[in-house]
């Protein structure tokens, strides 16, 4: 996944039948460097609309649901725009690049539910997952200029809410522990690097020795 240009897109669509069933607000691709930037929950004015965000590299952190969640390269969180939260650039980390989408609809808020029912309000996902894959492609789309009405945008946001139903039923269901999800993220973003099982341990935050007996014990 290659670095883009800072850019957000923002659109207005009005026609009622798009935005009842899944209609996109805003998506833009960041790159924060400033630990000023600090996003609130509750203080915003916005309402009915949901903010999925994936960390492309970097570290992130969102609070929830009365916990702090680190969000490094592959996690993404899906959030009520109008819940309490707060996400933004720690103290510790240098930057933190991401895309987001910003979308509304029924459709919409069912996904949220679907996905908050469990209480993991953070998503793992690899860079070449199809969720993604079909971001980056409305990302494009948007910074061609290829989004020309509000039915193609409402058919796009309802295909990325599918894809995300899609993996969650094959694949978003399965519990690892994070360190191996955290291994394993860190392998598919960085496949067309060098790396080894030492890279990996440490993406794990365990030892090698940890890291292997548990990566053998999960996954076979």
């Amino acid at each position: 996944m290659s670095k883009k240009d800072n850019n957000v897109f923002a659109y207005r669509f009005t026609e009622k039948i798009t935005k009842e069933v899944a209609q996109i607000w805003s998506i833009g691709w960041e790159n924060q460097t400033s630990h000023l930037y600090n996003w609130k929950g509750k203080k915003r004015k916005e309402d009915s609309m949901y903010i999925f965000q994936y960390t492309v590299s970097g570290i992130g952190a969102i609070e929830l649901g009365g916990k702090n969640h680190k969000l490094t390269a592959g996690k993404a969180f899906l959030i009520d725009i109008s819940e309490e939260y707060r996400y933004y650039l720690p103290p510790t980390s240098e930057h933190w690049e991401f895309i987001f989408i910003t979308l509304y609809g029924e459709t919409v808020k069912k996904c949220w539910h679907s996905f908050t029912e469990n209480e993991q309000p953070i998503i793992q996902l690899a860079s070449d997952s199809r969720p993604i894959q079909h971001l980056l492609r409305i990302y494009q789309l948007a910074k061609d200029k290829q989004i020309n009405n509000a039915f193609q945008a409402s058919s796009l946001a309802y295909s990325f809410i599918m894809e995300l139903y899609q993996y969650k039923k094959n694949i978003g269901d399965i519990q690892l522990p994070e360190s191996i999800l955290n291994a394993t993220l860190f392998a598919q973003n960085h496949y067309h690097k060098p790396i080894g099982p030492e890279d990996m341990a440490e993406a794990a935050a365990l030892s090698r020795f940890h890291f292997t007996r548990l990566f053998k014990k999960v996954l076979g």
